[in-house]
């Protein structure tokens, strides 16, 4: 039953300490970003998490500026269309 129990708790941990990382290679940066954080406020000085939060940064704000950069061009083709009705 304990050996049940070691190997419960050793799988957990992998899974765990391996989430921030999973997420970011599935692209779910907002979730590697929290989970990444939750991690540094245990251990600050952790270089893989570190690492993690940096990259998924950057690849949110990334993102947003496409987003930003999409919407900006729909609103001018928008204006542009009502100016001619």
């Amino acid at each position: 039953m304990k050996k049940i129990f070691y190997i419960l708790v050793a799988t957990l941990v992998l899974i765990s300490c391996h989430g921030a990382k999973k997420a970011m290679q599935k692209g779910q940066y907002d979730v590697a970003i929290n989970k990444a954080v939750v991690k540094l406020q245990k251990k600050p000085n952790d270089p893989e998490h570190l690492q993690v939060l940096e990259l998924s940064f950057l690849k949110v704000v990334e993102q947003d500026n496409r987003k930003i950069e999409f919407l900006k061009k729909e609103e001018i083709d928008v204006l542009v269309n009502n100016a001619g009705i």
